[in-house]
């Protein structure tokens, strides 16, 4: 009876080490290009995603919704002393906003679905330690609505050249 204990231990541990191993996390699922079947040449053609820059206050369009990065505060100085950030770093801070343009359903919205890259193609998360007020958080937009807010990003200081 122990022995088969162990042996189902040692598959556990085995499954999830491989589990593990083979992921996909780490991969940009935005550089995976899609593939199309041509009807008429059954013939396999790769589609590349399109990436397009938006500037601040350009509407984005993203299916029944628009999203609108408002303004940039960069820095952002938070002015309570506990929440500053870690030395050599600082704080941006982003206004966005979406607009629901549906009748019939609701939209969420989420810090966490906004990272912020620097040039050399790093990404940051949004900050916990400091958020400019209002901030976003996350949410249901009801058809015809619309909800504003800011996102704070703790960076390094020599970091340039941001895209959201």
């Amino acid at each position: 009876m122990k022995k088969n204990i162990i042996y189902v231990i040692v598959f556990l541990v085995m499954a999830m080490t491989i589990s593990a191993c083979t992921g996909t996390e780490g991969v940009p699922q935005s550089i995976t290009p899609e593939k199309i079947v041509n009807r008429d040449t059954k013939e396999e053609v790769v589609k590349k995603p399109e990436s397009k820059l938006f500037n601040v206050g350009e509407d984005i369009k993203l299916g029944d919704y628009i999203v609108t990065v408002n303004k940039i505060e960069n820095p952002y100085r938070e002015k309570n002393e506990f929440s500053q950030p870690e030395e050599g770093n600082k704080f941006i801070a982003v206004e966005v906003s979406y607009q629901n343009n549906t009748t019939d359903k609701t939209i969420s919205y989420n810090t966490l679905d906004w990272k912020l890259f620097d040039g050399e193609g790093y990404n940051y998360e949004s900050s916990w330690s400091a958020t400019k007020k209002p901030d976003l958080s996350s949410g249901d937009i009801n058809p015809g609505s619309k909800v504003r807010g800011w996102i704070t990003f703790e960076i390094p200081v020599k970091a340039t050249d941001f895209k959201v």
